[in-house]
């Protein structure tokens, strides 16, 4: 990689990174703004269905939950709005996350914290970090591509495919110890 794509793709990925951050910033916002006395009941009844389902079916929600803002962001890499279209994704779903893990620790209160911690941890600890490298990937090959310089050369594919399977890693992790997690954290649900 030059030192012009290395630079390309360390101000995407820092872009990309405060993008989330300030998204996730927006959302703990919002769901602290939010009336305890909400009704979260229908959520929180899904994922408890959901921590009864089989391996497969709790694999397959798990990735799909975390490989559509992915699947987004390699969507824009073969666009000219890549370039703004992946920070913007990372943005949401960094949002997304802090709304609703804030939202439960609000709901179930502070004894649940740490399985919620738990429950999201291979969502923040490989799924994010992977949502942000593709990004950041997305932004250099939109940028590249609107110089015309051929973007998808120097293993941008091989790249694609390992952050594709750590994501999956990280699903499979998420389906196998949600059951566990979810009943721990159900104890603290108010009735």
């Amino acid at each position: 990689m030059n030192k012009r794509k290395s630079v390309l793709v360390n101000s995407g990925f820092f872009i990309c990174a405060a993008l989330f951050a300030l998204g996730v910033v927006a959302g703990v916002c919002a769901a602290a703004l939010l009336p305890t006395e909400t009704p979260m009941g229908d959520y929180v009844s899904g994922l408890g269905a959901n921590a009864d389902a089989a391996f497969g079916l709790r694999f397959g929600s798990s990735l799909l939950s975390m490989g559509k803002f992915h699947l987004a962001a390699l969507l824009l890499a073969f666009s000219l709005l890549g370039a703004v279209g992946a920070p913007v994704v990372t943005g949401i779903r960094g949002f997304l996350l802090g709304f609703t893990v804030t939202s439960l620790a609000r709901y179930c209160g502070a004894g649940a914290l740490l399985p919620l911690l738990g429950l999201f941890a291979p969502e923040f600890l490989i799924a994010v970090p992977c949502l942000l490298l593709l990004s950041a990937q997305a932004v250099e090959a939109s940028v590249q591509l609107f110089r015309r310089t051929g973007p998808y050369g120097d293993g941008f594919f091989r790249r694609v495919i390992a952050i594709t399977a750590a994501t999956a890693c990280a699903a499979a992790i998420d389906a196998a110890i949600a059951p566990a997690l979810l009943k721990v954290i159900s104890a603290h649900f108010p009735t």
